[in-house]
This record gives C-alpha cells, sequence and structure tokens, in this order.
C-alpha cells in the first residue's frame, strides 16, 4: 500500500489539515515549531494506531479540543483504501478500514509501512560493535527498525539497528515551546557489512586509547 492523501483533525498544532503525498518523494518544509513532525507522526499514527513519540495519548489531541482524528487515503494493486484512527483520551481508539471498524491498525494485512527515521537531539551514550544506547527527544517503540548515523569523528557510519528497550527520563522545552520526552534507548545493530564492521572497530579502538578518530 502506498498513502496517497493524509487529512488531519484537532491533532498537535493543527485544527485541520489536509495534504496530498507525491507518487515518490514528498518533500516537507518550514521553521522550527511549524508543524512538520506533526504531520510525519501523524501519518505514523494512521498507519500503525500508535504514536512514534509519546505513550500520552492526551499529548496527540490539540488544546481545547476533545478528540482528535486522522484519515489516510491508500492505494494498492486491489484499488483505493480508507485507513482513519479516532482518538479520545481514556476511551478505546475507534480504528477503521474502509469504514470497517478493526482492532488494531498493526494487524491488517497490507498496510503501508512506516519508519520513523528523523529523531532530533541524539547524543550518544555508549557504543559497541554489537549496538548503542542514545539519548534523544520523543519515544521509540522497542522493535523498531531505524538508523544511527555517526559523525564524521566517529566514521560518518549510518548503521542498521532496532530498538530494544526505551525508557523516559524526562522532559526538555522544543523549540515550538512544547515540553516534549526526553529518552534513553538501547538499539542492538542489524545487518552490518564487513566494512562497517571493519570502520567500526577502528573507531572504538581509538576511543578506548583516549583519542577521538580523525
Amino acid at each position: 500500500m502506498l498513502v496517497t492523501r493524509l487529512r488531519l483533525r484537532d491533532f498537535r498544532t493543527y485544527a485541520v489539515a489536509d495534504v496530498e503525498l507525491g507518487p515518490r518523494i514528498t518533500v516537507v518544509h518550514g521553521h522550527n515549531g511549524a508543524g512538520k513532525t506533526n504531520l510525519l507522526e501523524a501519518l505514523y499514527l494512521g498507519c500503525t494506531g500508535r504514536s512514534c513519540r509519546t505513550t500520552n495519548e492526551r499529548e496527540l489531541v490539540r488544546f481545547g479540543a476533545q478528540v482528535t482524528r486522522v484519515e489516510l487515503d491508500v492505494t494498492d494493486d486491489d484499488g483505493p483504501h480508507a485507513l482513519s484512527v479516532g482518538l479520545e483520551p481514556g476511551v478505546r481508539k475507534e480504528v477503521r478500514v474502509d469504514g470497517i471498524a478493526v482492532p488494531r491498525l498493526i494487524d491488517v494485512p497490507g498496510r503501508p509501512l512506516v519508519r520513523a527515521r528523523a529523531i532530533q537531539e541524539v547524543r550518544l551514550l555508549d557504543l559497541s560493535l554489537k549496538g548503542a544506547r542514545i539519548e534523544h527527544l520523543d519515544l521509540l517503540h522497542p522493535g523498531v527498525a531505524c538508523h544511527l548515523e555517526l559523525p564524521p569523528a566517529l566514521g560518518s557510519l549510518v548503521l542498521s539497528a532496532q530498538v530494544v528497550w526505551c525508557t523516559i527520563v524526562g522532559r526538555k522545552p522544543s523549540p515550538g515551546g512544547d515540553r516534549r520526552l526526553l529518552s534513553r534507548t538501547g538499539l542492538r545493530f542489524t545487518k552490518l557489512t564487513t566494512t562497517q564492521q571493519t570502520v567500526l572497530a577502528g573507531t572504538l579502538r581509538e576511543l578506548a586509547a583516549g583519542r577521538v578518530p580523525a
């Protein structure tokens, strides 16, 4: 399935939004706090039925509103379909596929696959050949696939990983003025190439010797 349109109401900072997505890559740009990440979160919610940033559903509902709703138009080999998620804090989510209520979107065959890749203000806490610990804004769910991008000083590697655990350690103000979750996450590296393993091993040797690789 491919998502072709996103509609939302009373989601985060949006009263109403209607976004058409291109057949290949859609670029979203704007100033800090404009709502770019909120759009991505709404897309994730519409595909999976849950947020990629928080476990507190109250945060998803626009201030002053009681409920929020996200709708997706998607297309597949057998034609167009509609996914929707309606959410009222304290009440069970209303999840529908083509107008039919389902328990969870995660179980729907052929639903659009999504990956939350962009996380702001990542701080590397620990690094090994098997994985890493990071501190970052928002929340990552165990089992989610992601990428850890190391800076040039650490080899400029882009390492495929899977979230093993994630713990909320506090909150931190964001440029948009809201207070976002501050989390620590354990990652396990997956499918590293021989070259990546060699570069990573060299980086770890330099760090163990007290030197930052050039």
